[in-house]
Formats: C-alpha cells, structure tokens, sequence
C-alpha cells in the first residue's frame, strides 16, 4: 500500500482493537530540525517515547568522551503498566537537520491491544512490519515520504493463527543442520566446539531456571548474521520456553538485531521489565553491559566428568547429520 492512501482516525486509542493500527513516531531525522511527535499522546504511546528519550540521554551520560554508535534493531516491549498491549518498533541511530547535526534515534511503533512479547507469531507478524518500517525510515530521512504521509499509515493487524497450541516452524528451521547452526554460532562465542555450547546453555539453564523465579531473567544469546534472523530468534524463543520450567508467563521484551547492527549478531530476552539502563543493548556498548547474562561473553569451566556423561547423552544432537534447527526446539537440556 503506497504511503498517504490509508484511513487516518485522528487521536485514535491503541486500546481498540480495530483491524488497522495508527503508526506512532519519535525521535529526530536529518530533515528536520526538531524532534517528531507523530500521534504520541497520554498512555503507553508517551511511556514508549519517555523510554526511549530516557534510555538515550542515560546511555549518553554514562559515556566517556567518544560518543558509541547505534545500530537498528526491532523491538518488542511489554510495560508492566500497560500488560494487556504490547509494542512493535522500530528503532535506528539518526540525528537532526542542524549544523553540526545531534545525534538522537528514530524510533516507528505500534500497539498491539493483545500482544504477547513471548508469542512466535507476533515475531513472525514483527519481522514484516519492520522491513515496511525500514522502507519508511528510508523514505523519510531522503525526503521522499512527508510526515503528513506517515502519519496516515496504518499496520494491518495479523490475523491470530488457526490453532494457537502450535509454534510456527518456518522451512529454514527445518531445513539447516542442527550440526552446521551450532559451528556457525561459535566464532560468537568463547566455546570451541558444539559440545562447549550445549554445555554452557545446560549449566546457564540452572542459573536462568532460577532467575525466572525472581522475575529476573535477562539472556543474551548469539545468532548467524547469515541466516534468517527471525528464524533464529524464533528457535532460540521455543528452546528457551522448552528448558525454563512450567508456568513461565513470558517475556517482557525482545531485542532483535537489524540490518545495521552495531556488534555482533545476538538476541535479547527479557523476562523482566525493560529500564533505561537496558538502553545500552541498542549500542556498540552492548557487550559491556551487565546486567544480562550474554552467552558469548561467558567462559566456564567444565567438570570433567560431568561433560563425559553429558556428551554420551546428547552425542546425536552433535553429531547427528539429520536433526534440524526444529528439531532443536523440543531439546531439553538437564
């Protein structure tokens, strides 16, 4: 749909639950001089923008002399203040028109009056919407799309699935060699071979099994920039739901890398809720926060013995020229 041609109902409420949601902007872009406030208003449309001016200027007054760079990523949040609806964004480094320009991101969201952060399909859903939003940002910043224009978009909700008990498996899931994914993640990490990842995942499932208790759990987990990045995310996400124990009520935010990713490939699972301080996974910094538990940054040793048993167990998920990235999803590690 070219931009400028959709329905427009001025001051529209997220809360409703219409077939069309307005599209919500923040942020600066080289056209302008000023900030843009596209249809924020009270609610969990302004606690979004608060977020996002609060994560920057805190990220900002934490650095030292030499300012570190942004990437774009795709987020999706759940505020505890606003349980029942969850947003879909968009967010890139940018700046502003003046001279010498000041950098300050650009951020496109939606809400979604029902979402659930931890749901494969709203990932799916997610994955679409941010390729239109990329376009858009494009549009914008080359002076291509007015502002009048994307104000009057609108996101198409998706349509929920026809059976929500089952986890959508993309054919790119099915497809790669558990074998090949696991190599491809190691130059992400400290491990040397397939065994030290599926070791460290077993010792770092205690820890997180534990953090899910405490609402606390924050992960970090390395992805094949060469590969679907949705796919990968969606694998990582049922894996994780496969091995957290039963009655984990979801995440409160998933990070996903975009195109322009400062640091190296990897996805961030939140399960409690999201602070400014989390703002510095968004940057080249990111690897130096501590306040997640990040896999590629983690050495352990192993006992000896223990990895002995633990390999005789779990040889045909290293070796095993037939198990698919899907079938990875229903891999208990204990």
């Amino acid at each position: 749909m070219s931009p400028g041609r959709h329905r427009f109902r001025k001051n529209a409420d997220p809360r409703e639950s219409t077939a069309a949601q307005p599209l919500y902007a923040f942020g600066k872009l080289p056209t302008l001089r000023d900030f843009v406030h596209l249809n924020i208003w009270n609610g969990i449309t302004r606690h979004m923008q608060d977020w996002i001016k609060n994560g920057h200027d805190h990220w900002v007054g934490a650095q030292s002399k030499n300012r570190g760079k942004m990437g774009s990523f795709g987020l999706l949040l759940n505020f505890p203040e606003y349980k029942d609806q969850a947003v879909v964004a968009r967010i890139w480094d940018s700046r502003d028109g003046t001279s010498p320009p000041r950098p300050f991101p650009f951020c496109l969201f939606m809400v979604e009056p029902a979402g659930s952060t931890g749901d494969p399909e709203l990932l799916v859903s997610a994955s679409k919407i941010w390729s239109r939003m990329d376009e858009w940002f494009r549009l914008t910043c080359e002076g291509k799309m007015s502002l009048v224009q994307l104000r009057d978009t609108h996101l198409d909700r998706a349509e929920p699935p026809p059976d929500e008990s089952v986890l959508p498996v993309t054919s790119s899931l099915e497809k790669t060699l558990l074998t090949d994914w696991l190599d491809s993640l190691l130059p992400q990490t400290k491990c040397r071979s397939r065994l030290d990842i599926l070791l460290l995942l077993r010792e770092m499932m205690i820890l997180w099994r534990a953090a899910q208790t405490r609402d606390g759990l924050a992960v970090r987990l390395p992805l094949n920039a060469q590969m679907s990045i949705t796919d990968q995310v969606s694998a990582w996400m049922q894996w994780m739901t496969t091995n957290l124990n039963s009655g984990f009520s979801g995440y409160r935010a998933v990070i996903v890398p975009g195109d322009s990713s400062p640091h190296r490939a990897s996805v961030v699972f939140l399960a409690r809720p999201i602070t400014v301080e989390d703002f510095q996974l968004l940057t080249s910094e990111a690897s130096t926060y501590s306040n997640v538990d990040d896999l590629g940054e983690i050495s352990m040793p192993m006992d000896s013995s223990r990895s002995l048993d633990f390999e005789s167990r779990y040889r045909p998920w290293l070796e095993d020229r037939n198990k698919t990235i899907s079938d990875w999803v229903c891999c208990r590690l204990d």
